[in-house]
């Protein structure tokens, strides 16, 4: 899961273990997403969608956005290199 690789500093990297040019500060999460869970940014929700692809783990975000007047599902997947 992300949430390790952040809170080890980099240590817990599948890929980059042992390395320690790619270890940084450990992060110490506020919350730690699941799957299905919600993220509400004032009146936007983002709904987090766990899909292990390339990575380990990656999560997708899935959100409404309304253009006029017609409910459009948006799809923000992981994988472009922005985690």
């Amino acid at each position: 899961m992300d949430a390790d690789l952040l809170i080890s500093g980099g240590k817990a990297d599948f890929h980059y273990t042992g390395i320690t040019d790619f270890e940084y500060q450990p992060v110490n999460p506020y919350r730690i997403f699941r799957h299905d869970d919600t993220l509400t940014l004032g009146d936007v929700s983002l709904t987090a969608l766990l899909a292990p692809g390339l990575k380990m783990c990656s999560t997708t975000w899935i959100v409404t956005v309304v253009d006029g007047g017609q409910n459009n599902a948006v799809v923000l997947p992981d994988g472009s290199g922005v985690s």
